[in-house]
């Protein structure tokens, strides 16, 4: 966690951070300086586009910051009688972290599928409100990655090209069916909700449908 920009860039100078030289084209120096804390492979083959992102993103990052904070402040002055109707709703949170000013992304480098993961993050973390069932359903039908490819193991009628309209029902269809095979108290134990059901689907692909990616 980093209170501030301010201390991002400490951090990234305590642990040896050298600026771009520009009579460096291949800038080597500069991969050198971040390789030590930054595994730029955890995710696949490395692209140089995320070396510069971690110099210049993290200010449009923090920029957002007053952003949040006013999306909370509105959720908590809503006339809500339970307090899950107190946070920023799902869908609002998510299309922020894909929205664009002046045609320019303000999470540069932010897909949909690191945008849904980071939604979930801040339901756990209780800033956000719990998505049903049918809210995941379109995240599925959206990224069709690794999730939508567990549904298609596991016996449903769908296709990669399958409408969201035809995928949100096969979803809730296992959805429904996993909620009623476990107990309460096995539901209460593994955190059993929509967003745990289409991590599980995703590891599901994996193990007995292929690997298509995923939110894992």
């Amino acid at each position: 966690h980093y209170p501030s920009l301010a201390d991002w860039k400490q951090t990234l100078l305590h642990h040896g951070y050298q600026e771009p030289d520009s009579d460096d084209e291949d800038h080597t120096a500069l991969i050198a300086s971040l390789s030590p804390i930054l595994n730029m492979a955890s995710y696949g083959q490395p692209q140089y586009q995320w070396f510069k992102g971690v110099v210049k993103d993290p200010e449009a990052y923090f920029k957002q910051e007053k952003v949040f904070r006013n999306m909370w402040d509105a959720a908590q002055a809503t006339d809500a009688d339970t307090a899950e109707l107190k946070k920023i709703p799902f869908q609002q949170f998510l299309r922020w972290t894909q929205s664009s000013v002046q045609k320019k992304k303000v999470f540069p480098l932010l897909g949909n599928l690191t945008g849904y993961l980071l939604a979930a993050d801040f339901v756990y973390a209780g800033r956000v409100a719990r998505p049903s069932v049918e809210d995941v359903g379109r995240v599925i039908a959206r990224m069709r990655l690794g999730s939508l490819q567990g549904l298609i193991a596991l016996g449903q009628p769908l296709t990669v090209k399958s409408k969201a309209d035809d995928i949100v029902p096969s979803f809730k269809y296992v959805h429904d069916a996993l909620e009623k095979a476990f107990t309460a108290e096995e539901r209460d134990w593994m955190v059993f909700d929509p967003i745990m059901v289409e991590h599980a689907l995703c590891k599901y692909s994996r193990m007995f449908g292929g690997d298509h990616g995923g939110s894992d």
